[in-house]
């Protein structure tokens, strides 16, 4: 059939498919690499003989095609995602009636977040002896309150411990007090460094971090929580599972509380989550395999060529360095035969078959759509001149996020008195109106990337996946 102009209808339906096709195209920022320089900081590089002895750190730095690394910048790298951009798309915030269509990073309408209470403790190695200072300048930048900040050392001594020769664990450091803070400014930061990256240091650490939520002798009311430093912990480094990590755990698991009558009761953790990077390189991480964490994965921010949000989609990236690691992404998969399925992930036993599945929840991780970070350690001196990324932006944002909500649910076992934040997450995943309104579930949308884990075994699915676990937080609710 044809039309007054003589063009076929399926000749004017291919060309309508054609300009689909070319609006669709430049109007997505897709999750495949941008053109540009990604970097691993050889803190973020994980050695055959440091797996079940050392941990690594979970960031990556981008540089963007055309753009150069000045050491002295007054502020971030241009085009870089702030707290109030991040705010926005998460819906932490309300969005101004008069800032721009899609939470664009430029627009000055956009607002910071506001919450925050209790203690964020940040578990990392080596000490970071401008962190306060850096922190300081970072909040000022981004116009956040001044932030309440405390330092502890993992050795249980007043010395601190030596600082990385390589500057990549005081990196990991400047990203994780100041991210938490974005998310929750008015919470206290509290920065625990561990003597090394040892694993036997980081639990030496991490046993600091819990004692500030512990509280000794509380006195508690019957039915009620007894909340002493209600707050979280965030882990943003790991290690590849290894056959004695369960040893381990248990610097991760809640002793339980012991009642001698209806007012006097010792032990327990009430309102503490404790949250762990799942890596950036698509393997299963401890300890954000272990049962008692939540399991922070990685996704990419997706916007359009004006700066506009259009989705989130997975982060995959095989063509990332170094050359002998495995291609970059958000970590996830099921524990490798050590780590059984917990009693909160049963209803996803068909694709667990009996084993711990990560991830739990996602924040955005992709360093091609990263953020800014101050730091004037060695090797730097000024805001990092790269774009940063990976899962260990995930664990103290997401901390930051829990901590603004409020509610301090606690780990361990239901029933003691509060309800353990993954318990939390996946009974909302059952529910067909509260997760709709309280996540954005991360799907399959042609053409974004889609498929994760070391050689792209998985997909999204609806609903949970080894991609992003139960997807990303979309307002304070529900957490």
């Amino acid at each position: 059939m044809k039309t007054k102009a003589g063009l076929s209808l399926f000749t004017l339906s291919l060309i309508a498919l054609v300009l689909m096709c070319g609006l669709w195209a430049s109007a997505q920022d897709l999750s495949s690499p941008k053109q540009g320089t990604m970097i691993t900081p050889q803190s973020s590089i994980e050695r055959p003989e440091d797996v079940g002895v050392r941990a690594h750190t979970n960031y990556e730095l981008f540089l963007p095609a055309g753009m150069s690394p000045l050491l002295n910048q007054p502020g971030p790298p241009s085009g870089v995602e702030t707290p109030a951009s991040l705010a926005c798309i998460y819906k932490l915030v309300q969005e101004p009636n008069t800032a721009l269509p899609g939470c664009q990073k430029t627009d000055p309408n956009l607002v910071n977040p506001s919450g925050g209470s209790g203690v964020i403790a940040i578990v990392d190695a080596y000490d970071y002896p401008h962190a306060l200072s850096d922190l300081q300048v970072f909040s000022t930048f981004y116009g956040l309150p001044a932030p309440k900040f405390y330092k502890l050392y993992g050795n249980g001594t007043s010395t601190p411990p030596p600082t990385d020769p390589t500057g990549g664990w005081e990196g990991e450091e400047a990203l994780d007090i100041e991210w938490a803070h974005a998310m929750a400014p008015n919470a206290t930061i509290v920065l625990v460094e561990a003597q090394s990256s040892l694993l036997t240091d980081l639990m030496q650490a991490e046993a600091v971090a819990t004692d500030i939520f512990a509280g000794g002798l509380r006195f508690c009311i019957i039915g009620q929580v007894c909340l002493i430093g209600p707050g979280e912990i965030s882990n943003s480094w790991g290690a590849s599972e290894f056959s004695g990590e369960t040893s381990y755990d248990t610097y991760f698991e809640p002793p339980p509380i012991h009642c001698y009558d209806q007012f006097l009761c010792t032990g327990g953790f009430d309102g503490l989550t404790i949250f762990a990077s799942t890596g950036d390189h698509l393997r299963v991480s401890w300890p954000s395999v272990s049962p008692w964490v939540v399991s922070a994965g990685g996704t990419t921010i997706n916007r359009d060529i004006n700066g506009k949000f259009v989705r989130e989609s997975t982060w995959y990236d095989p063509g990332c360095p170094p050359q002998n690691q495995p291609p970059c992404g958000g970590g996830g998969g099921p524990s490798n035969g050590i780590e059984a399925i917990p009693t909160y992930q049963a209803s996803l036993n068909s694709l667990l078959n009996g084993w711990r599945g990560t991830p739990d929840i996602s924040f955005e991780a992709n360093p091609n759509s990263g953020v800014g970070v101050y730091d004037t350690n060695y090797p730097y001196s000024n805001w990092i001149p790269y774009y940063i990324g990976g899962t260990s932006l995930s664990s103290p944002a997401l901390a930051g996020i829990v901590n603004s909500a409020g509610n301090f649910y606690g780990y361990g076992s239901v029933g003691q008195g509060y309800i353990p934040e993954n318990s939390l997450l996946y009974s909302e995943l059952g529910g067909a109106i509260t997760y709709q309104a309280y996540f954005t579930d991360i799907r399959h949308v042609v053409p974004d990337t889609y498929q994760c884990g070391t050689s792209g075994q998985y997909v999204l699915l609806s609903g949970w996946d080894f991609c992003t676990g139960v997807g990303t937080p979309l307002t304070l609710i529900g957490k």
